[in-house]
Parts: C-alpha cells; structure tokens; sequence
C-alpha cells in the first residue's frame, strides 16, 4: 500500500470513530482548553422513598460509554461534599453511560422534597463532564 492509501485509510477511519464516539467537539481544541461537558442525565427511580426497600438508583447519562473514564465517575448529592462511587458502570443499548448506585446510600444523603443529583467524571481525551437532574424525595410511596 503507498503512503497517500494508507493516510487516506488513516483518516477514514479517525472520522469514523469521531462520528461514532461524538467526539467532533473535543478534538476541535486541545485538552487543556476545555470547559467541563455539560451533559443531559435521568434519575431512576424519579422519586426516592426513604422507607422503601431494597434495589438501586440508575444514573442514565447522555454521554457515550466509550468517551467518559468509568474509574472517576460520581454522584453528588445537595450539597454534601462526599460524593458516592457507582457499584456499576455500563453502555446501555444506544451505548449511553449509566451508573448504578446503591439505594441504601442515597436515601441517608436525601430528605423531603426533593433532592439534586450532580453525575461528574473524567473524559478520555482530557476535561471533564457533569450533569443535573432533580428526584422528588417522598415520605410514603403513596405521598405525591
């Protein structure tokens, strides 16, 4: 294969993989002069219920699996300086992130009526991300 094949293929394929990891943005400017990433995210359940039982809260962020660094993912919660670690890390079908906490942890950083969850990590190719989503936190599961 000559040179000009095998850049053409080169570049073929860094388009390719920008295009499927929506990276366009951060390869525009170097790694130093990026603004945190300010990403779309969904709580579930939408409401907590401190006297419930069991299962998780799932973070459903609107960043690709492949462009976040799972290792430095957390979740704050109001203002509480200590952030939780996601037990889970994982690409959902369309190949979002999500991030899956324990229930028991956030129903002790929670109180009526609602509370604001802030998802912060790290972003492979340099900065950083965060987004924002407000959960009701109810004192029965019949209390709206």
């Amino acid at each position: 294969m000559g040179k000009r094949v095998v850049a053409a293929h080169a570049a073929s394929v860094l388009v390719v993989l920008v295009t499927v990891l929506g990276l366009s943005g951060w390869l525009a400017t170097p790694a130093v002069a990026q603004d945190a990433l300010t990403i779309t995210m969904k709580v579930s359940p939408n409401a907590i219920v401190p006297v419930s039982q069991g299962g998780c809260v799932s973070v459903h962020a609107d960043i690709d699996y492949h462009a976040a660094v799972p290792g430095t993912i957390q979740l704050y919660i109001d203002d509480n300086p200590t952030p939780l670690t996601p037990y889970l890390v994982f690409a959902d079908l369309q190949g979002n992130l999500v991030a899956k906490f324990n229930l028991e942890a956030v129903k002790g950083m929670v109180a009526p009526p609602k509370a604001e969850f802030t998802l912060t990590g790290d972003l492979v190719l340099g900065g950083t991300f965060s987004g924002t989503d407000d959960v009701a936190v109810r004192t029965s599961k019949s209390s709206k």
